[in-house]
């Protein structure tokens, strides 16, 4: 599974609320907050633009800390996933997340595979 737009889509405060969870030092998690940066998009919508809104998302993409942060916040993911689907682990290789799953036939594969899809697409 591909997680597109994966460094732009990290969510500040999720990543920040992860790292609690995960007991992190509080001088790493403002650390962190301050690393991410705040953004501005402005919609075009048929050629005509609204105003601009700040967003705080992303993680800059050229960051060798950008991969650390990225897997930390979707660790919650994994665990998830491994807790409430049975003979499944999951792997993460930066933005890509493999799904491995165990099992004597290969409908059973598929339908522990398609739990996995369903489970993932339910991640905030």
């Amino acid at each position: 599974m591909d997680v597109k737009g994966a460094f732009p889509s990290v969510a500040k405060g999720n990543l920040s609320k992860r790292m609690e969870d995960m007991v992190f030092e509080a001088d790493a998690c403002r650390w962190v907050e301050g690393f991410m940066l705040d953004g501005k998009v402005v919609m075009r919508i048929n050629g005509r633009e609204g105003r601009v809104m700040g967003v705080v998302t992303r993680v800059p993409q050229a960051s060798p800390v950008s991969l650390v942060l990225f897997v930390i916040y979707i660790s919650y993911l994994f665990s998830k996933m491994e807790d409430g689907v049975v003979n499944m682990l999951a792997l993460s290789f930066v933005n890509n997340v493999a799904w491995v799953v165990e099992a004597d036939k290969v409908t059973q594969s598929t339908q522990i595979m398609q739990q996995c899809a369903e489970g993932a697409g339910r991640w905030p």
